[in-house]
């Protein structure tokens, strides 16, 4: 799911926490942006909208979301349109994935070049 195309980051790479940290950040804004943006809630609703323009509004911020992308070795786009097909039964799944600890294969994305699953976010 959107768990892993973000990890493939070697066991010595010295970035891994921060790698880690920022998939943790776009899979919230997209657990914000898919539960929170048919909410009747003014709070809900405006973590949804502000979720909504990190992910879809191009920017060139340091912290914004083509620059995380970047960092992370993957294409916004692909992330992007991944997102756009997210139910929150998908949302609701992949958080309780993650924290089981466990990877679906069902969500996984195609192989890379090595043959290895890759996910979207780990």
């Amino acid at each position: 799911m959107l768990q892993d195309t973000i990890s493939h980051v070697g066991p010595g790479d010295r970035y891994t926490g921060h790698r880690k940290l920022w998939g943790r950040v776009i899979l919230r804004a997209i657990y914000d942006w898919v539960m929170y943006r048919d909410s009747t809630e003014l709070k809900q609703r405006k973590l949804a909208e502000n979720a909504e323009t990190w992910l879809f509004k191009r920017s060139e911020l340091f912290n914004g979301f083509e620059t995380v992308c970047d960092l992370l070795d993957v294409d916004p786009d692909v992330v992007r349109k991944r997102a756009k097909t997210f139910t929150k039964d998908d949302v609701l799944k992949a958080e309780h994935i993650e924290r089981s600890g466990k990877q679906d294969p069902e969500l996984a994305e195609d192989p890379d070049e090595k043959g290895q699953t890759r996910y979207l976010v780990e």
